[in-house]
């Protein structure tokens, strides 16, 4: 990975706890982000032969996806900053025997691309952790034949995705948070307003960009308790309740298990999740 003094935050946050706890939660973070995958992908459209760069690739699961569609002659590049989930990411491929994989331990806004790499650009939840989102996308679009497509999935007004505020909720009764950081801070919810990311690619030279909303109520788990502990690690309170004693850790689950009984259905635990699918041109 080249190095940089951009990103470093990030770069620390996925390859410590984070990048670790992802790895051990592969099978539960991806059957909830199922139907948004599945959404984007569809929207990208792969044809057999094409490269693509699929962009926070993380464990590997939307990289086999697109394998399938491209076939022996079409080739996925998986890049992400996070060393531990590449590292399970590859020993997937190796195990499914997939020769049209490529993974690239990098940081997305300093990558020296070779131009006109890639016939299209794809990103589950990877590229709203920039630094300097600008000149992140235009080194993307560098990479990018003429013509080529880019489709990206993010999570869309913070409020409408109930599975992160509830349990941020529950947590502020038993710790002190940091302050919440300023609007369009990289992370999760840095592209939640349509306008702002807009901006962000018509400056990096994009064109024709467009958004479709996505929303869907998905289980978080099917028990309160199974519920309760992956969000308490999924999302953003998973620092804070881990660095917290075990009585207090036990108490938020008790709290947020309580809360959750609302959203109890006969399917699991169902709550909403709301997300933007962004398309670009590279004209």
């Amino acid at each position: 990975m080249q190095t940089s003094k951009v990103n470093v935050d990030q770069k620390k946050f996925w390859n410590e706890s984070k990048g670790k706890s992802w790895v051990e939660l592969q099978p539960k973070i991806d059957s909830l982000l199922k139907p948004i995958g599945e959404a984007a992908l569809s929207k990208l459209n792969p044809i057999e032969g094409e490269k693509i760069a699929e962009l926070g690739c993380g464990t590997g699961t939307m990289s086999f996806l697109i394998s399938k569609k491209i076939g022996k002659s079409g080739l996925v590049q998986g890049f992400d900053i996070s060393e531990p989930m590449l590292d399970y990411a590859e020993k997937r491929r190796i195990n499914s025997n997939l020769v049209n994989i490529k993974y690239t331990l990098a940081d997305l806004q300093t990558y020296e691309f070779k131009e006109n790499s890639f016939d299209a650009l794809f990103s589950r939840f990877g590229v709203m952790f920039f630094d300097n989102p600008v000149v992140a996308f235009s080194n993307l679009r560098r990479s990018l034949k003429r013509g080529g497509r880019f489709i990206f999935a993010c999570w869309a007004e913070r409020l409408e995705n109930d599975w992160i505020e509830l349990p941020t909720e529950i947590a502020s009764r038993f710790l002190e948070l940091p302050p919440t950081p300023p609007e369009k801070t990289p992370g999760p919810f840095a592209f939640e307003d349509k306008e702002y990311v807009i901006s962000i690619l018509n400056e990096a030279g994009w064109k024709n960009v467009s958004f479709e909303n996505f929303s869907c109520a998905h289980s978080a788990g099917r028990t309160l308790d199974e519920a309760a502990r992956f969000l308490g690690r999924m999302g953003p309170m998973s620092g804070p309740i881990e660095n917290s004693g075990s009585k207090t850790r036990e108490r938020f689950f008790e709290a947020l298990k309580l809360e959750l009984s609302k959203y109890e259905t006969d399917e699991g635990i169902m709550m909403n999740f709301s997300t933007w699918i962004v398309s670009a041109l590279n004209l």
